[in-house]
């Protein structure tokens, strides 16, 4: 086990068995006053993803589950996928050697985009330094956000700028040579605190737990908020972010199982794809005197990648594979316009929240590789061995293309109290998809055109009997997808249909929520990757996706908070041209569950001892259609200890992770020729000063 584990192992029960009454102890926990026990943050009450205004998620007939920043604090999260193992029905998949980020939710693969404030960004791949929490929307989600995968969406939600000043800096380090620094800083630019400011800053590198496959990365968010009044805000921010790492296909299938090969064997070489992007922001809202409001703003984000990718394609039955190069550039660039208004009506003893709004979405990639043949390993016996590949590198690129895509959409929602137990949400979205492309590989140039339209409704019923108790029902519809990334034909449409039946409680006086889901939910015109090359697609007909979902967060005391999840998930394709009918959808296991417990030793109180640990696990998961291989069930545990205290006035928190405790070992699955094995038991001590 790593040098830096054993050491982390070892102050974590140190700390613990340290006695804090110690007469010696140099550190001062400082006053600590006795409080009434506060339900306020228990855990998120409110989301905004699932219907565009503020409404209570116990009022909302709709799935969605919200990852708060504690949660993510605590298990010390680097990535989205670190954060969405808390929620049920949702699964990390390992796309595109790594270098993005990619998940199915409820059985169906997402395209890889995510959505920062609602705002769709295609292929970026998030940091964390300025997110407040995670959103995760399950189902259809067209009536609100127009094409888009039909099994849901994450929604990542970032920090404003606050008035009242405040700094952190926070510095971990861990295994396999990690570091990560961070500070922000935010408060009044001015003495009526009309302009406020927020800056976060982060910069991260880690040699890996795989070989050859060193990363790095910084990102700087940055934003402004001005705020003359309660009834005026404009707010801007722009997101500057630069990633180096290195494209690590992982492990291909031998004779029908994953290749048995060290976790640490890679075979790429260390040559790192550099990924910049920038993102600016800007929006306002304006509320007028008889309640309602009016919001509109532009979203741009613009990317460019140089590309320096070793891959290769399926294994032969002796272990052997054909490496080649895939060099060259990537640019992509996407603008989001939108605008839309909320108010308030009555029509005599019913109360109604109405949203209208429009949003435009134009978006262009464009790439140019050379693809050429490097040489043949067989992956029983490879030892790295750096590969100069200058001069394979002449003559034009061998694949080259530009698609795009343009959508126009309006979009009117209803949520209609009709008297104090039952409510009624209902919404309609049309829009308009102009797709084009041009796409060469090792071919002429070919050309696709497609125009379409569709109109998606979803409607959802709630009954509230009591405060703490609402039994809801929903069916929606949904059409297209986020963004075809690997675009080399146009397919007609995804659509899918779901409906949803769910139970929500706050129990233990508020204090702790339960919701649980029982959903069918049907797709058509399914992409996934072809058997023989994992970077094109080809559709599977029809699949379908039936189950159970429980999510449970809260404080189970005054000491101890809990978030878990369990999602029992029966998939099936029903309809495809190549015999696949009967199987299950790759990626989807048939259960999936986490706990995570956080005990805090002085109850409510923020400062002193904290302890707590989970963990997470799933059950089978097919890595392809034709079900040919598998990866087995598994479970991982992960532990943490925290020790806040008062130096001066400066809170200070020192904090150790231990994850995979048990150095379980799974896989990340792919296709036939492209897998990654789980880090190894790792650990990251963090010390963190807020001013």
């Amino acid at each position: 086990m790593n040098r830096l584990v054993h050491t982390c192992v070892l102050g974590a029960f140190t700390t613990l068995s340290h006695p804090l009454w110690a007469a010696d102890d140099a550190i001062e926990l400082g006053t600590i006053e006795v409080k009434a026990s506060s339900i306020a943050d228990a855990y998120p009450y409110s989301a905004s993803t699932a219907t565009k205004t503020d409404t209570p998620l116990i009022e909302t007939p709709l799935s969605i589950q919200v990852v708060p920043e504690e949660v993510l604090g605590t298990q010390n999260a680097q990535k989205i996928a670190d954060v969405i193992r808390n929620v049920s029905g949702v699964q990390t998949q390992h796309s595109y050697g790594g270098v993005m980020e990619q998940y199915s939710i409820r059985g169906f693969l997402q395209t890889a985009s995510g959505y920062r404030n609602g705002i769709r960004i295609p292929l970026l791949r998030f940091d964390l330094a300025n997110v407040e929490r995670v959103e995760v929307l399950k189902g259809p989600a067209s009536m609100l956000y127009g094409p888009t995968d039909p099994s849901g969406l994450i929604n990542i939600v970032t920090k404003k700028p606050q008035k009242e000043t405040a700094y952190s800096f926070q510095q971990s380090i861990g295994s396999f040579d990690f570091f990560r620094t961070q500070a922000s800083a935010t408060g009044a630019i001015d003495d009526a605190g009309i302009l406020s400011y927020r800056i976060d800053a982060a910069w991260s590198q880690t040699d890996s737990y795989r070989d050859v496959t060193n990363s790095d990365r910084y990102v700087i968010p940055m934003a402004l908020a001005f705020r003359p009044n309660d009834k005026l805000e404009i707010n801007l921010s722009v997101e500057p972010q630069r990633d180096r790492m290195v494209y690590d296909r992982g492990v291909p299938v031998v004779n029908g199982k994953i290749a048995d090969v060290p976790r640490s064997r890679s075979f790429n070489q260390n040559d790192h794809d550099d990924y910049k992007s920038m993102s600016t922001d800007l929006n306002g809202s304006y509320r007028f005197d008889n309640g309602w409001k009016l919001a509109a703003g532009v979203f741009n984000n613009v990317q460019d990648r140089d590309l320096n990718i070793i891959y290769f394609g399926n294994a032969d039955a002796s272990g052997n594979i054909n490496r080649n190069t895939y060099i060259g550039e990537e640019h992509f660039k996407t603008r989001t316009s939108w605008a839309n208004v909320t108010g308030d009506l009555e029509t005599g003893p019913i109360k109604h929240k109405l949203l209208f709004g429009t949003e435009y979405i134009n978006s262009r990639l464009s790439f140019g590789v050379f693809d050429r043949s490097v040489d043949s390993v067989n992956v029983f016996t490879y030892k790295n061995n750096y590969i100069d590949l200058d001069p394979l590198l002449t003559g034009s690129y061998d694949g080259f293309g530009t698609y795009k895509v343009t959508s126009l959409g309006f979009y009117a929602q209803d949520q209609i109290k009709l008297n104090d137990q039952w409510q009624l949400h209902a919404g309609l979205r049309h829009d308009n998809v102009k797709q084009d492309l041009s796409f060469a590989y090792y071919s002429p140039t070919d050309i696709y055109h497609r125009n379409d339209s569709k109109t998606t409704p979803r409607i959802g019923l709630l009954y509230q009997p009591v405060q703490w108790l609402s039994l809801y029902g929903n069916c929606a519809e949904s059409f297209g997808m986020s963004f075809n990334y690997e675009a080399d034909t146009l397919y007609k449409p995804e659509e899918a249909r779901q409906c949803e039946v769910g139970m929500k409680a706050e129990v233990l006086d508020g204090r702790f929520s339960v919701n649980v889901a029982a959903f069918d939910l049907t797709k058509t015109n399914i992409p996934t990757p072809n058997p023989v090359n994992a970077n094109r697609t080809e559709a599977i007909g029809e699949a379908q996706s039936k189950g159970l979902e429980v999510d449970v967060q809260g404080k189970i005391t005054d000491n101890l908070r809990a978030i878990g999840s369990l999602a029992l998930t029966d998939t099936e394709i029903t309809k495809d041209g190549r015999g696949n009918q009967g199987n299950r959808l790759p990626y989807a296991p048939k259960y999936q569950y986490s706990l995570w417990l956080d005990y805090n030793v002085f109850g409510t109180q923020p400062l002193g001892l904290s302890v707590g640990g989970g963990l997470f696990g799933s059950g089978q998961r097919y890595g392809d259609a034709a079900n040919t291989y598998s990866d087995g069930k598994y479970t991982t545990v992960d532990l943490y200890t925290a020790y806040k205290f008062m130096l001066n006035k400066t809170k200070v928190t020192t904090q150790i992770n231990v994850n995979n405790v048990f150095n379980e070992k799974f896989y990340y699955l792919r296709s036939t020729s492209s897998n990654l094995p789980n880090a190894p038991t790792n650990a990251i001590a963090t010390v963190r000063f807020d001013f």
